[in-house]
Parts: structure tokens; C-alpha cells; sequence
């Protein structure tokens, strides 16, 4: 079967994050997020305490397929030391959570030269990406538009709004509707083995693995590899891509 539409992760695939540890990240975020509370509430409860309850209701729930949002975590941690808060306050304290990601994210020149390549050929494109911690897809579709990326793509599925987390099967049978491909004319691209390749696979795509220099995950056995996302161009034209698998139920 031909490749008639290339799908896409987002996060160290089309985007870089400069974010180098997330553990890091989640304990400075969670100081931003508390400095915010404590000019909202009067009498804010303990930080330790807050903190405590917020890295347990935040950290991610690998197990859980569905997407849970960023402010429902924090509400449910907030709940924990006796403070309520309405929607705006939830969604200000997220935005103080999440405020040096933009900062942090880049685009590698490759990129646009790529999808460029593909959209002259007539290929369909579309992204398949996990919101981090639930948060919301706006901080997302607002880097594509920031980089220019956006007008790229047919169909974009993050899962804070589709409310699936790959490697689920429905995220990525949500994309394929919108795309109305079938699995096995699509390709995707990604850096995760077990969200990204494990999960195209399983709904019947063939995968490429984008290797990312600060993950040491290598691709699974049979599973084509890639450094740079140009390196995609050459594998297609070369006729090297893995036919498809079985497909697993």
C-alpha cells in the first residue's frame, strides 16, 4: 500500500522542549503555582502540604487511558487542603504552572522543509500528542501557530480535547475518521516506544522512530529509526520503510 498521510507526535518530533527534567519542572512549577494562590485565597493552606497533595493528584497515570485535565488534578488537590476555587481561578493557577514552557520550545529547521515536501506531494498530515499533564491544548495549538505550523495539518488531536491518551486506540481512530485514511496507507512518526509506536501499530499503521538525543528509548525490533526529521524524506523515497505487521486486537 502507498503512504497517503504522514502522522505526527508533537513534542520531540515536530516541537523541542529544552526542559531537561520534568521532576525539576513539576517542583519550581508548583512554587509559581502557590506564590499565585496565596495573592487569590486569604489564607492559603501550607505549602508543604499543598504540595504534597498536588504531586499526587497532577503526576501522570500511565495506566489511565483517558485524558484527565491539568485543572481537574489541581482541583482535586486543592479539595485535599480545603480550598475551592471557580474555573478562573483554576485555569490562573495553571497558566502560572505552565508559563516557561513557550520559552522552552523550538522548532528545527527540517521541519518545515519536510512538511512542505510532504503537502507538494498531496500528502494528508496530522498530529497525534499527549498534552502534559493534561494541560490544555491551547498552550499547544498556540506554539504551532507561533512557528507557523498549524496551516500544515488536516487534523490535530491532542489529548486534553479528545479526551483519549495514546497509546489508546481511540485517539488514533478519532484522527484517521477526520483524515478518512485507512491505517495501513498511514504512517506515523514518533519518540515514545510504547505511546507512540506501540500504539500506531496496534491500530494497523507502520511506524517510524524519531530518536531524541536526551531519551535513551530505542525504537522496537523491526521498527525503522530516525535522527533528524529529513532523514523521513529519504527513508520513503528508498523504499525502506518495514511492511505492516499483524495487527494486534
Amino acid at each position: 500500500m502507498s503512504v497517503r498521510a504522514v502522522i505526527f507526535d508533537l513534542g520531540n518530533t515536530l516541537i523541542d522542549c529544552s526542559i531537561t527534567s520534568w521532576k525539576d519542572f513539576m517542583v519550581e512549577g508548583l512554587g509559581r503555582t502557590y506564590s499565585c494562590l496565596a495573592e487569590i485565597v486569604p489564607n492559603p493552606p501550607d505549602f508543604e502540604l499543598f504540595r504534597a497533595e498536588a504531586e499526587t493528584s497532577i503526576a501522570e497515570r500511565p495506566f489511565i487511558p483517558q485524558s484527565i485535565p491539568f485543572e481537574k488534578r489541581l482541583q482535586d488537590a486543592l479539595s485535599a487542603v480545603g480550598v475551592g476555587l471557580d474555573s478562573d481561578g483554576l485555569e490562573e493557577l495553571a497558566e502560572a504552572f505552565f508559563q516557561p514552557v513557550e520559552a522552552s520550545l523550538s522548532v528545527a529547521p527540517d521541519v518545515v522543509v519536510v512538511l512542505e515536501e510532504f503537502r507538494s506531494r498531496g500528502c494528508r498530515m496530522a498530529i497525534v500528542s499527549n498534552t502534559p499533564w493534561g494541560s490544555n491544548a491551547r498552550i499547544w495549538r498556540g506554539a504551532l501557530d507561533r512557528f507557523g505550523l498549524t496551516g500544515y495539518f488536516d487534523a490535530i488531536a491532542f489529548s486534553a480535547e479528545v479526551g483519549w491518551r495514546k497509546p489508546s486506540r481511540e485517539i488514533f481512530e478519532w484522527v484517521l475518521e477526520r483524515l478518512q485514511m485507512a491505517p495501513e496507507n498511514c504512517v506515523f512518526v514518533g519518540d515514545s516506544p510504547k505511546e507512540d509506536i506501540a500504539g500506531a501499530l496496534n491500530v494497523g499503521m507502520r511506524t517510524v522512530f524519531k530518536r531524541t538525543p536526551r531519551w535513551a528509548n530505542e525504537p522496537p525490533r523491526g521498527v525503522a529509526a530516525i535522527g533528524r526529521l529529513v532523514e523521513l524524506l529519504e527513508l520513503l523515497d528508498g523504499g525502506r520503510l518495514p511492511s505492516l505487521g499483524t495487527r494486534r486486537r
